[in-house]
């Protein structure tokens, strides 16, 4: 999924001295601040510390994006390499979570842990437009929930086909794939991909 990222202004980082009860006591310049976001509580400090100075966000979580583009301390930066967004669910009750699993057509049981995970992936299937993918998520395929909700590439097995085999998937398709104008592999896959259709195991 595409990600932003910010993190603080250069005059907003490191500590200052502060006269505390027992002497003086090394406090960060930025305090931080709370954001209110969809019903609940976003805190900037402990979404720094966190994140080791960077907050990752979905690019698609737009209302805690413009919110974090707002604050005077934050700036932003380029996303750390292997850092998966946060996704925007943490922030939602289990019975928002239930519910938005059930609008899916997903099972709503499970921990929440499993909801979050079953939500992301249906969410990255969705971005990637991986039909196959976002079907087996609400199949409950838990090796392709598992890889989209770590923020892996889940293939279908079209890339490794050959021209012959793919025009076969689209005559045995219901209904077929048109595939007229379509030449070259890359080009019959996206039809293929478009219409939901996989190499089936």
């Amino acid at each position: 999924m595409e990600a932003i990222a910010f993190e603080l202004r250069e005059e907003y980082t490191g500590t200052v001295e502060i006269d505390g009860p027992e002497g003086p006591v090394e406090t960060p310049k930025f305090g931080g601040g709370v954001l209110a976001v969809d019903g609940s509580d976003f805190h900037l400090r402990d979404e720094l510390d966190e994140g080791d100075g960077v907050i990752v966000i979905r690019q698609s979580d737009s209302v805690l994006a413009e919110l974090l583009s707002l604050q005077p301390p934050l700036k932003s930066c380029a996303v750390p390499d292997g850092r998966v967004p946060l996704s925007p669910y943490e922030r939602r009750s289990t019975d928002d979570l239930r519910h938005f699993a059930s609008l899916r057509d997903m099972g709503t049981g499970g921990s929440r842990e499993e909801l979050l995970e079953r939500l992301d992936a249906y969410d990255a299937a969705n971005e990637a437009g991986d039909l196959h993918a976002r079907q087996a998520v609400v199949d409950g395929d838990q090796a392709v929930i598992k890889a989209l909700a770590a923020g892996e590439a889940v293939s279908d097995g079209l890339d490794r086909l050959t021209k012959a085999d793919l025009q076969g998937l689209a005559a045995e398709a219901d209904p077929p794939v048109d595939l007229e104008g379509a030449a070259t592999n890359a080009e019959i896959i996206d039809r293929l991909r478009a219409a939901g259709v996989r190499k089936e195991d």
